[in-house]
C-alpha cells in the first residue's frame, strides 16, 4: 500500500522500537468481528480471513492517519508498551481484589507519574477508571449470566457494602444490577 508508506516513516521512521494503541472505530469493529467469525470457518477460511485482511489495513491506517493529524495518536517505547500490557492484564485478572496504585507500581518497578502518564497514553483513561469499568463489565456479564444475585457478584468483585456496588453499577452502566438479570 504505497500510499501508506509515508504514514508508517512518520511513526517508526527513527527506528526506535515504539507501539501505538488505536481506539477502534465502529466500521473497524465490525470489519474484525468478520474476520474473526471467519477464522472459525471450516470452509475457505484462508482466503475470507486474507480478503478480510486486505480490506481492513487501508481502513486502519485511514484511522491511524486521522488520529495522528488530529494529535491524538500517541506512541511508547515498545518496552514501556509491553510492561502496561502486562498491567492491564493484571488488573483484569485481579478484579475481586482491591488494588491500588501504590501495588501496582511496586509490583512493575514503576513510579506512580510514569505510570499514570503512560496508562492515560496508551488508553486514553486513568488506571482506576479502567479498573472500575473493568469491574463494572464483569460485573454485568456475571449479572446478565442469571447464575448470580446482585448481592453475589457484589462481594465476588471485592464491595463490602452492596449498595457501593449498585451506585456504582448505575453510574458506569446507567442502569442498576438488578434490571440487568434475565427474568
Amino acid at each position: 500500500m504505497p500510499e501508506a508508506i509515508e504514514l508508517m516513516d512518520t511513526l517508526f521512521g527513527n527506528g526506535e522500537a515504539k507501539a501505538y494503541h488505536i481506539g477502534i472505530n465502529s466500521e473497524l469493529d465490525k470489519m474484525l468481528d468478520e474476520l474473526f467469525f471467519y477464522e472459525n470457518s471450516t470452509f475457505g477460511r484462508i482466503p475470507l480471513v486474507m480478503a478480510r485482511g486486505l480490506e481492513i489495513l487501508p481502513v486502519l491506517m485511514k484511522t491511524i492517519k486521522k488520529q495522528l493529524d488530529k494529535d491524538e495518536l500517541n506512541g511508547l517505547h515498545i518496552d514501556d508498551y509491553k510492561r502496561l500490557l502486562e498491567i492491564k492484564n493484571y488488573l483484569l485478572t485481579h478484579l475481586e481484589d482491591k488494588v491500588n496504585i501504590e501495588d501496582v507500581t511496586n509490583r512493575f518497578a514503576i513510579s506512580q507519574s510514569k505510570l499514570k502518564r503512560d496508562f492515560k497514553t496508551l488508553y486514553n483513561t486513568t488506571v482506576y477508571a479502567f479498573y472500575t469499568q473493568a469491574k463494572m463489565d464483569e460485573a454485568y456479564l456475571r449479572l446478565r449470566s442469571g447464575q448470580y444475585s446482585v448481592t453475589e457478584v457484589g462481594y465476588d468483585l471485592g464491595y463490602q457494602n452492596i449498595s457501593k456496588f449498585s451506585l456504582m453499577f448505575k453510574k458506569i452502566k446507567g442502569i442498576s444490577p438488578k434490571e440487568v438479570i434475565p427474568l
